[in-house]
């Protein structure tokens, strides 16, 4: 399966196309290169407290080992005591995410950004 289509997609808060936040490029990525269509948790009320991404991921798939990582599952990470990223697996060690300075990229989910922060693989099935 091929990402580069995926790659260089515009940032933007809250972006759900065709500027994206990291949540969005993953539902986007789910939808177009998995065929699943997922439920957006944004919409619900920011003051529960909530972080979208780690309500859905946790809610809705399974927890799988990082040792058995494959194109598709859900990386989610810690940025802040509050704030969690999401990436999708792509194959390879390989992840693609979006950030506000660049936009949509493909990274290495062993860079020791990303390692150090990583606290869960969800698949969804």
């Amino acid at each position: 399966m091929r990402f580069g289509g995926f790659v260089g997609l515009p940032y933007a808060d809250g972006g759900r196309g065709p500027a994206f936040d990291c949540l969005g490029l993953f539902l986007h990525v789910q939808r177009c290169a998995f065929g699943r269509e997922l439920p957006d948790p944004s919409v619900l009320p920011r003051e529960w407290g909530h972080d979208a991404a780690g309500d859905m991921l946790q809610g809705s798939a399974r927890e799988v080992p990082v040792s058995e990582i494959r194109a598709g599952d859900a990386l989610l990470f810690r940025i802040s005591k509050s704030l969690l990223h999401v990436a999708t697996a792509i194959g390879g060690g390989d992840m693609l995410h979006t950030e506000n300075s660049v936009g949509s990229v493909i990274e290495k989910l062993s860079a020791p950004k990303w390692q150090a922060r990583l606290i869960g693989v969800y698949r969804f099935e």
